[in-house]
């Protein structure tokens, strides 16, 4: 008899359940062929529901709050430099040859750094670590400007 039973959605595409069971944790792919899999949804027609799957932030596991602001100021950041390193060469080039980029790199590459600005601000005006977490799971943190195509 499973006594402390707990499932949870492992992953967003939900392919694979976790199991936690008197402490005891393992990984159920969801396939019908998997006898495990077949006793979850007995236990769904049941009545019973698992926990959805929540998605991860980078600031999962720490319990200072000030730590954690650092750490996601620091992926924003790092986000932000992943965004524009791509467009960089037309600033080197501009550098080297006088030639300005487009209109639209210009813009793109302004509404990145407002956008990590606007990240960073937020997540500094976060008074708890609940809150700061809600935020890092949201489309407003996922959200970045898009690229230009030229």
């Amino acid at each position: 008899m499973m006594s402390n039973l707990t499932y949870e959605w492992f992953n967003a595409d939900h392919t694979t359940l976790r199991l936690i069971s008197d402490g005891v944790t393992s990984f159920i792919p969801a396939l019908p062929e998997v006898s495990a899999y077949q006793a979850f949804l007995k236990w769904c027609e049941e009545g019973n529901s698992p926990k959805p799957y929540v998605t991860p932030t980078p600031v999962d596991g720490i319990s200072d709050l000030a730590e954690a602001k650092e750490i996601a100021s620091k992926v924003v950041r790092a986000e932000a430099y992943s965004l524009l390193q791509p467009t960089d060469w037309v600033v080197v080039r501009e550098a080297e040859t006088g030639v300005a980029p487009s209109a639209e790199i210009t813009t793109y590459r302004a509404a990145v750094r407002t956008a990590a600005e606007s990240k960073i601000s937020t997540i500094e005006s976060k008074g708890k670590l609940s809150t700061l977490q809600t935020y890092l799971r949201s489309n407003e943190f996922a959200t970045w400007p898009e690229a230009p195509t030229a």
